[in-house]
């Protein structure tokens, strides 16, 4: 394994998501990231939460678009509503074997079966709001990803790791430094913008 995909797992349990003891914990992507994946879901068992993994497939993704009747393509799952009252921590791998799938599919029915989706949403963004929901989501470099960005595999890989510090010694430390620098800033943007509005006052 490419050692850039464990550090970068590390970047997500550590750092992003910071998983603990306890977590029901998450883990969504396709099945080409697998190595992405099992980097983290060992890591997160090791931080002692109880991980667990869906795969998406974007082969089904065409299928339920084209062939689902209306009711099918507008039913949302009743586990997939408990889920978003239970979990506590959310990873999304986004990574495409074919970043066009669903061009020739029909839109209308595209956009019939999102709105399926809307108690989910409205259940993970409000937790994500108050803080009861950690989620993030990464890429994992694929050949479609690297073609969109008109880049060979390798050059996207670099492209993706480096952003994500994964090429440095330690890029969770890296990720805590430019954290605890923009804290500063946001501080001291605060204490501007409190002054301003003193100043406008008087």
């Amino acid at each position: 394994m490419d050692p850039r995909v464990g550090k970068l797992a590390e970047v997500m349990v550590d750092y992003s998501l910071s998983i603990k003891k306890g977590d029901s914990f998450k883990i969504r992507g396709p099945y080409h990231a697998l190595p992405l994946i099992k980097a983290v879901y060992s890591l997160a068992l090791k931080r002692g939460a109880y991980p667990y993994v869906e795969f998406n497939c974007e082969p089904l993704g065409e299928i339920l678009i084209k062939e689902a009747n209306d009711d099918q393509l507008t039913y949302m799952h009743p586990l997939d509503v408990e889920e978003a009252k239970m979990m506590d921590a959310y990873l999304h791998v986004w990574s495409s074997e074919n970043t066009k799938f669903l061009s020739n599919a029909d839109s209308a029915r595209q956009a019939m079966n999102q709105k399926s989706r809307k108690e989910y949403l409205e259940i993970f963004f409000r937790r994500v709001a108050d803080g009861s929901l950690r989620w993030c989501g990464t890429m994992f470099p694929a050949q479609a990803d690297a073609q969109e960005a008109e880049k060979s595999l390798t050059e996207f890989e670099d492209f993706v790791y480096s952003a994500g510090y994964c090429d440095t010694a330690d890029p969770v430390s890296q990720w805590k430094k430019i954290s605890a620098t923009q804290a500063k800033l946001c501080e001291r943007l605060n204490k501007l913008s409190t002054i301003h509005v003193k100043s406008s006052d008087t």
